[in-house]
């Protein structure tokens, strides 16, 4: 399936597609920068565009893109103000979640990690030696980075 992982403003994630028990030889993105958020998706292989797009739209259930009977997804977006949440298949509203957070196959492994001091990077990577769906090379991206937010600077005292 896959891991994601964010903390500290990163999200990261594992390059492994799948196809039901198959591994594919070539690797894939599963993180995309929109203008307004960063998106990444579990599930079935090519829908990050797709989904991504729709949230671009306003992530409008009624406008939710026709995926296929059964197929599972989940969209993890992360906002210009540093929220997070998940659309699923099965309930395309947003759900918050407060971070770190991991998600996946191997997203238990990823939390796990984090919560022992690990980066996102290395959650991944960490979650890939256990998890048979997900492999490396990590992908990463630094949310404020990617939509051009500047850091928030301590005032000098």
């Amino acid at each position: 399936m896959t891991t994601i992982a964010i903390k500290d403003g990163i999200i990261a994630a594992d390059s492994l597609m799948t196809f039901g028990n198959e591994r594919s030889l070539r690797f894939t993105h599963k993180i995309a920068v929109r203008k307004r958020a960063v998106c990444a998706v579990v599930g079935v292989g090519g829908l990050l565009d797709v989904l991504a797009d729709w949230h671009d739209r306003g992530a409008d259930p009624r406008d939710l893109p026709v995926i296929g009977s059964g197929e599972k997804w989940t969209l993890f977006v992360a906002h210009r103000d540093g929220s997070a949440c998940l659309y699923h298949a099965d309930a395309p509203y947003p759900q918050w979640v407060n971070t770190p957070f991991g998600l996946g196959s191997g997203g238990d492994y990823a939390l796990g990690a984090m919560d022992h001091g690990a980066s996102a990077e290395e959650a991944v990577a960490i979650a890939c030696r256990r998890d048979t769906a997900s492999a490396l090379p990590v992908q990463s991206v630094n949310v404020a980075e990617a939509l051009g937010l500047t850091p928030v600077r301590e005032a000098a005292e």
